[in-house]
């Protein structure tokens, strides 16, 4: 777990680091990401638990299993879904199991790249994001 944290940690950094500002500004920026992210985690349990819902099944499709591991840290079940035989490999590395298309069954909220196909998948919620970050739900 320590080494899971140090290089979120280095994540965090670089990334704060193409801001291209001094040291001081880039340790800034990771102390703040830090401290959002554990804040996060350490938080989304208790909300959940004082909605009174448990955690419900998400379905990853198309990011090679780059949000599953946060996701499952807070407690959802996570089906991951890779139809791109390119980012497969690198999807099993992240997410363990990986499926080449959506199964049949019903899922609480689907993530997905925006203009992804989304026939035959059934989800309360669908979340989308843009190739520019930005994200739109239906919920």
């Amino acid at each position: 777990m320590r080494i899971v944290v140090l290089l979120w940690l280095v994540g965090i950094w670089q990334t704060a680091s193409l801001l291209h500002g001094s040291t001081f500004v880039t340790a800034a920026f990771t102390l703040g990401a830090a401290a959002l992210g554990l804040w996060a985690v350490s938080a989304t349990p208790r909300i959940l638990d004082e909605l009174g819902e448990p955690p419900g099944r998400v379905l990853e499709l198309g990011f090679a299993g780059i949000h599953a591991a946060l996701l499952r840290l807070v407690g959802f079940e996570v089906v991951v879904v890779e139809p791109d035989p390119a980012f497969r490999n690198r999807a099993r590395e992240r997410a363990g199991d990986v499926l080449a298309e959506p199964p049949p069954t019903p899922f609480d909220a689907v993530v997905a790249s925006a203009g992804s196909d989304l026939t035959g998948i059934t989800a309360r919620t669908v979340v989308l994001v843009g190739q520019d970050g930005s994200v739109w739900s239906s919920a």
